[in-house]
C-alpha cells in the first residue's frame, strides 16, 4: 500500500474517532435537560485546538505534496483555530 494512501486513511480514522469523542463529551456536558443535543460551546477549546493541530498536519502533508494553495488555506484555518484557543473559545 502507498505511504500517502496509509496515511490519509489513518488521518480519515483519527478524525472521525476524535470527532465522535468531541460530540460524545457534548452529549455528557448537555445535562438531563437535552441529552439528544451536544452542548458544543463546553468544548471549543478541546475543538480548536484539535483542528489547529489536524489542519498543521494537513498542510505539512498538501505542501509535501506540492498542493501549495491547499497548504496555504490550510495554514489560515490553523491559524484561525489557534486564534480561538488561544481566546478560550470565542470567535473574533
Amino acid at each position: 500500500m502507498d505511504i500517502k494512501i496509509s496515511v490519509l486513511i489513518w488521518t480519515h480514522f483519527l478524525v472521525r474517532t476524535q470527532s465522535e469523542r468531541i460530540v460524545e463529551m457534548g452529549h455528557k456536558r448537555a445535562g438531563p435537560a437535552a441529552p439528544h443535543q451536544p452542548n458544543f460551546r463546553a468544548g471549543a477549546v478541546e475543538t480548536a485546538a484539535y483542528i489547529a493541530e489536524l489542519s498543521g498536519d494537513l498542510a505539512l502533508l498538501a505542501r509535501r505534496s506540492g498542493f501549495d494553495t491547499l497548504a496555504y488555506l490550510l495554514d489560515i484555518a490553523r491559524l484561525e483555530a489557534d486564534n480561538i484557543r488561544a481566546s478560550g473559545g470565542r470567535r473574533s
